[in-house]
């Protein structure tokens, strides 16, 4: 039974693989055909808009079914050894979408800006572990939680491209970008840090687990977490002076 659910998820991850390579193929073909603006950008603006596209196509998904995870199933965050099969599931999609993420970054090099490439590196190497081991289900969902904040961050950037930095849509997307950045990326986070520290501290069977989990989520923990603090300052930053510059028009 545990070799078919192997399989079945190997097969989930790479249908996803897949599916987001599809993502950013459509995208060319929604975007050329309807819009003039996006015809007039040169190749290499027109593969960040696809790959803009590809992450909002994502994340709406992959954060519907973590939040549910996380509201809706039991996940103990002093459960180590306890299994979740919709977090094993939510991890497979993920694996297959930081498979992709990292195959367009070698193919399209203006994609693979250093931060993110460590970044994507981790969230396989989490989703690897989330989807492959039976163990510590709440730290696996909570990476893939993070992604709420994705829609509103690249649909910023789409909306940059498109020459709409000057419209209340641009505004009130900033709003909900900021909100779900810091409910997703810094509370959770901050949530979940706190429990990691306490199973550490108190608890004989992390220190059983397999070196590979153990290091995935500390490691995880730290790359996060340093990473989710730099973008959320420059997200603050970057509302106040728009709003300001608002203000004065």
């Amino acid at each position: 039974m545990a070799i078919e659910t192997t399989y079945a998820l190997q097969l989930i991850a790479v249908c996803s693989f897949l599916t987001w390579l599809l993502a950013f193929r459509l995208s060319r073909e929604i975007f050329g055909r309807f819009s003039v603006t996006y015809r007039s950008f040169p190749r290499e603006k027109q593969v960040s808009v696809d790959d803009n596209f590809k992450v909002i196509c994502h994340a709406v998904p992959a954060s519907i079914l973590s939040w549910y995870n996380y509201t809706c199933t039991e996940l103990p965050p002093g459960g180590v050894w306890f299994e979740s099969s919709g977090v094993r599931l939510v991890a497979s999609i993920y694996m297959g979408y930081a498979c992709t993420d990292l195959l367009l970054m070698a193919l399209h090099t203006q994609l693979a800006i250093k931060i993110y490439v460590a970044h994507h590196c981790m969230s396989l190497y989490c989703a690897y572990i989330g989807m492959s081991y039976p163990c510590m289900a709440f730290y696996g969902n909570t990476t893939v939680m993070m992604e709420l904040s994705n829609p509103s961050v690249f649909l910023r950037y789409l909306l940059l491209d498109f020459g709409y930095k000057n419209t209340k849509y641009y505004t009130v997307n900033g709003v909900v970008m900021l909100v779900t950045f810091f409910i997703a990326r810094v509370a959770v986070t901050a949530i979940a840090t706190f429990h990691l520290v306490q199973l550490m501290a108190t608890s004989e069977e992390f220190y059983e687990l397999p070196l590979e989990v153990s290091l995935c989520y500390v490691s995880g923990c730290l790359l996060f977490n340093s990473l989710n603090y730099y973008w959320f300052a420059l997200i603050c930053k970057g509302f106040v002076k728009h709003i300001v510059s608002v203000k004065k028009d």
